[in-house]
Formats: C-alpha cells, structure tokens, sequence
C-alpha cells in the first residue's frame, strides 16, 4: 500500500507504492478508506488517497521537535509520531513524544490536546495539557514483556500452545466467555501468524457482555462464589472497533474472521448452531465459569468436533466455579477423556478428543 521497501523521504503527490518511507509504525484508516501513517523516522504523518493511492504529508515539515502549535500541520516540528487515530469527524490524533497532538479536519492546524512534554504521570483533574501522560501506549505495548504481570504472559504462552495443537484439525475455534478479549483476540492473531491462509477458520466469541444472567444452585454448591450480573463489561464496542483494525492488519481482511454473538449463551449457542449448519468446531475453549451455558455448549458443540480437536477448560476442579466441572460431568464420560495440563499453568485443562 506504501513504501518502496527502501528507506528514505521521497514521492509525496505520487503513487504510495512509489515512495520512501522511514521506520513507519502506527496507522489508521478513516471512513472513506484513506490510509495515514505514522512515519517515524521522517517525523511525519502521511496519508495514502483511498481513491487515487496518491501519498502526502499531513503533519510534519521532516524536523526534529516540538513546534507549530496554532499553525498548519505540515509546517510543525514533531519528534515520535508513533500512533495515530482518527475521530468520526476525521480529525487527526498524534501520538508525538509524551503528547497527544490534534489535526483539525477542516483547518489542516495543529494543537497539542494532552501531555506537556514529561514522561511522567501526574495532572489528574486538572487541564490535560499540562500533565505528564508518561511513556506512549505504543511503546509499552511494544515493548510489553516490561510491562505485563507474569500469570498474563503466561496465559498468552498457553493459548499459543493450545493453538498449535488444532493447526492440522479442520474446523473453527468457539471461545466461551469473551469478558474483555483476551483470549478470543489471542486465537485471532495466533490465526494470522501461525495459518494466514486458513480461511476458513473463524473464530466465535460467546458471552452476554452484561454479567451473568442468572446462576443455578451447582453454581453456588461448596465454595461457590458466582452471583448474577457478575463480570459485567463494556467491551463489546470496543472489540468490534479492534476486530475491524485487525481485518486492516491481516492476510485475506477482506474476509470475515472474528464473530462476537452477544446474549445469554443458554440461548445464543443453539441459535447460531441451527443457524451455521456447515459448522465444524476444532477448538472449544470454555470459559463461562457457570453450570447452564457450559452444560449447553458441550451439548450443542461437542458433536461437531472431529477427531484430534481439542476440548479446553478454564475452571476445572476449581472450587470456586464448581458449575463447569459439573456440567461436564452431567454431560460426558469424564473416563473416556484424558484431561491434560500444561506444566506451568494452574488453570487450563484440555484433552484432545479420539
């Protein structure tokens, strides 16, 4: 889409294909298609024409620094124009070295919106432009093992040792409780590193998106500790916009990947599986925590598992959700399956149906 494969500054008011680019990191597309791109190393923002495929330079006149407040965008100094965004009136956000720097849609000026320049954290309740917004996000996220608590990294390392095990199973992967995203976006992009060209692999993400609709007394049974409307999220939005930004970042985008099927599982899994008569399921990972759902999804799903898929649990012979161990003892024969675990972690048991 841009870039010679050459590093340089060259080709503005020409094809993107065409021109040198240096060290380009973030990128946002807007509503009509057009591309923008972080372009690190020239300290510049540019924007690739959804229509024409023509390259220029929206922000940035190619120094070093921090100037141009108040004037045009394209004749401001900027220092690490990393991220990028947009709002849906197409104004430009810039990410630029512990500031957040705006470019007006209409005007082409540039302003500095947040941050004053430190990397620190302080201003909480006072004007956004003189407080220290720290490291950039994007810097953390690449540079995340920094950052991330151990069990967080470890989850990551065992859903990547999950996905291989399915990689020669046909079928698709069903998530069952989504709550933020974690794992149904790490089988996502585990999909488009390890398989880009599998196609037809998607993946399905269940969960009410508003807590648990209800729980039944196996739920409570012992030390159990669910109650109804517990882990309650506002992510739904949030991961449709980041759905989108990943069919952006992947092999075959145009294709639809990642499905989120918002509402009471009890309900939702029959629906969808009466709906998608083609479906074969090579991954199910549970992880509803509750008896009623996970009782349904083994019923509903596990018929439609081949042989060498595999069967994943998030709270087996965890006190605390006593209902999903139940609910597998209620619907399979728990000696016929070899539940296995990984090493190092507490959590996930999985075996590999024969």
């Amino acid at each position: 889409m841009a870039g010679t494969g050459t590093r340089g500054y060259s080709g503005d008011g020409g094809p993107a294909t065409s021109a040198r680019v240096y060290d380009p990191h973030g990128v946002a597309i807007d509503a009509q298609g057009n591309l923008f791109i972080g372009d690190f190393g020239n300290f510049r923002v540019r924007r690739v024409d959804a229509s024409t495929g023509i390259i220029t330079t929206v922000a940035g006149n190619g120094k070093y620094g921090y100037s141009g407040d108040g004037g045009p965008a394209t004749q401001a100094e900027l220092r690490q124009p990393l991220g990028v965004a947009l709002d849906r009136s197409g104004n430009l956000f810039v990410s630029d070295t512990y500031r957040i720097r705006r470019v007006d849609a209409a005007s082409g000026m540039i302003t500095t919106v947040a941050g004053n320049g430190t990397n620190v954290v302080t201003g909480d309740g006072g004007p956004a432009t003189e407080a220290g917004i720290g490291i950039a996000i994007e810097i953390k996220l690449e540079n995340f093992p920094k950052y991330v608590r151990r069990q967080h990294l470890k989850r990551f390392i065992a859903m990547y040792e999950i996905f291989k095990l399915i990689l020669p199973v046909k079928g698709s992967i069903v998530e069952c409780g989504v709550f933020r995203g974690f794992s149904v976006m790490a089988w996502a992009k585990l999909s488009t590193i390890l398989e880009p060209e599998n196609l037809t692999r998607r993946i399905y993400g269940f969960d009410s998106f508003g807590g648990f609709p209800s729980v039944s007394d196996a739920d409570r049974a012992g030390a159990g500790v669910a109650a109804p409307g517990d882990f309650q999220t506002t992510s739904y939005q949030e991961l449709l916009e980041l759905i989108r930004v990943y069919d952006q970042d992947r092999f075959l985008g145009h294709l639809p990947k990642v499905e989120l099927i918002p509402g009471d599982a009890s309900i939702t899994i029959p629906e969808f599986v009466q709906r998608n008569t083609h479906l074969l399921v090579s991954l199910l990972f549970l992880d509803f925590d509750l008896y009623e759902p996970t009782k349904v999804a083994l019923e509903q799903l596990v018929p439609r598992m081949p042989r060498g898929a595999v069967l994943a649990f998030d709270e087996l012979d965890n006190p605390s959700w006593p209902g999903e161990t139940k609910a597998l003892l209620d619907s399979l024969p728990l000696n016929r399956l070899k539940i296995q675990r990984l090493e190092w972690d507490p959590y996930v048991g999985y075996a590999i149906l024969d």
